[in-house]
C-alpha cells in the first residue's frame, strides 16, 4: 500500500526527483549487504573468547560496540559514496553483533541462580524478537 501525495507533497517530490527512483545497487550487491551482518557476526566471534579472558567482558563489549557504532554513524555516507565501503561498514555491524550473546551469557551467569538462567536468558534474549515487532507496530502508528 503506497500512500498518494497530498497538498504541497506533490510539488515538493517532483522538486527532489524522486518519483521514479533508481536502485543504488544490484540484487546481487544488495544480497551480499544483507550477508555481510553474518560474515562480519563469524569474523567477530573469533577473537571474543580470547578477548574476554584477556580484558574482561565489559572492556571487550565496550570495543566491539564503539566499533558497531562508529560503523552505524559511517554507513549513510558509504552507502552514497562506495559499495565496496558499505559492505565494510555493514561487515563491522556485524561484528559488533558477535558480542551479544556472550554477554548475554556474562550477565545470566553473574545475576541469576542456575534454577532461573534459563528463564533470564529467555528474558534476555526476547530483545531481537520484540525489538522489531515493537518498532514495526510504532511506525504503522505513525504512518496512520
Amino acid at each position: 500500500m503506497i500512500k498518494e501525495p497530498i497538498g504541497g507533497e506533490q510539488d515538493f517530490i517532483h522538486q527532489l526527483n524522486i518519483t521514479n527512483p533508481e536502485p543504488l545497487y544490484t540484487l546481487g550487491e544488495r544480497s551480499w549487504l544483507f550477508s555481510a551482518i553474518a560474515i562480519g557476526n563469524i569474523i567477530g566471534t573469533i577473537p571474543l573468547t580470547w578477548s574476554n579472558n584477556r580484558f574482561g567482558v565489559r572492556k571487550t563489549f565496550g570495543v566491539y560496540g564503539f566499533i558497531s557504532g562508529i560503523s552505524t554513524l559511517l554507513l549513510p555516507l558509504f552507502v552514497e559514496t562506495n559499495f565496496i565501503l558499505a559492505f565494510f561498514a555493514r561487515t563491522l555491524q556485524g561484528f559488533g553483533l558477535a558480542i551479544s550473546l556472550t554477554s548475554l551469557g556474562a550477565i545470566v551467569s553473574s545475576w541469576s541462580s542456575l534454577e532461573g538462567a534459563g528463564t533470564f536468558i529467555s528474558f534476555l534474549s526476547m530483545h531481537v524478537q520484540f525489538g522489531n515487532q515493537l518498532i514495526n507496530k510504532s511506525i504503522i502508528k505513525f504512518d496512520e
